[in-house]
């Protein structure tokens, strides 16, 4: 079942948008502010993000903008007036993938859900086909790497350079559970031995995350989407 969050401060409209989408089969979300709509996409992810333009606590270009620092892959369309055609613009420059203006049936807002959610599956299926090789060989480690991507386990991937370690890699990732998040690849190599703790963890301002510091830089680990203590 495909989730949708809306992001709108009128409660009538919400509720309206939110009844004829539940009737066709669609899991709805709903906040009215900024703060809310965060705190909804901390704990899962949405399938499409739907935002008024004008919020309580700021605007639907502010969280489009904190999506892409957070790394969030989600299709965003904005709802709009009709005088606020610029500000559309600006959120399609941002990355949102439409605008809606209002007022709307609600016939049109699931015609536009509807072709963008078969749209990213198709982009999606597009992208399962990572190596292009038919040999045996080739084949079994496509087996492999589905077959440890099914698990939580940490896989080691030795190669030459050259041979498709990152690839392999890939497969694994879009083999299991998190497939959804990003896929974060590091040369290790490349980072200085005393960058490599902020560049994984983030960088902090003041102390450091134990100590209250503030953040001033997202680590490798955290845009991964684990985030947290990882497994040594």
């Amino acid at each position: 079942m495909s989730r949708i969050l809306i992001v709108e401060d009128d409660t009538v409209l919400c509720r309206v948008l939110r009844n004829w989408l539940e009737r066709k089969k669609m899991q709805v979300e709903v906040a009215t502010t900024l703060a809310g709509a965060r705190r909804i996409m901390a704990a899962a992810d949405a399938d499409i993000v739907l935002s008024d333009l004008r919020l309580p606590d700021g605007d639907g270009i502010e969280l489009l903008e904190w999506m892409n620092e957070q790394h969030y892959r989600i299709p965003f369309i904005v709802m709009t007036q009709h005088a606020e055609v610029l500000s559309a613009v600006r959120a399609m420059k941002a990355g949102a993938e439409d605008y809606l203006p209002k007022p709307f049936l609600p016939e049109t807002l699931y015609t536009m859900l509807n072709g963008l959610l078969h749209r990213t599956r198709a982009k999606r299926e597009s992208g399962k086909g990572i190596f292009r090789r038919e040999s045996d060989r080739i084949r079994e480690v496509e087996r492999r790497a589905a077959l440890v991507g099914s698990t939580d386990l940490s896989v080691l991937i030795r190669g030459e350079n050259g041979t498709g370690k990152e690839h392999v890699a890939l497969a694994v990732h879009k083999a299991g559970a998190r497939a959804e998040r990003p896929f974060v690849a590091v040369d290790c190599g490349s980072i200085p031995r005393e960058l490599a703790a902020s560049e994984f963890f983030g960088v902090y301002r003041s102390g450091g995350q134990q100590n209250g510091g503030i953040p001033r830089g997202r680590g490798r680990y955290v845009v991964s989407g684990r985030g947290g203590q990882p497994p040594l």
